[in-house]
């Protein structure tokens, strides 16, 4: 299956932003991150805008930024 858009997968996102699985997982489930195209089903992957990027970065400097 090729995909034509520009989206990404949670692991180029993940590669993307240095942020790992779990904190880009977070993100998703309290819907602040901007999705391209849900999950249908086993097997199949949430594809994200690339806006996303921006998103997850902000996030983890937000954090660092508090300690």
């Amino acid at each position: 299956m090729e995909r034509k858009t520009k989206g990404l997968t949670p692991k180029e996102l993940s590669k993307a932003t240095g942020a790992p699985f779990y904190v880009i997982e977070y993100l998703r489930r309290l819907n602040r991150l901007p999705i391209l195209f849900e999950t249908t089903g086993k097997g199949d992957v949430t594809i994200f805008k690339p806006e996303a990027i921006a998103i997850v970065k902000n996030h983890i400097n937000r954090k660092n930024n508090v300690n």
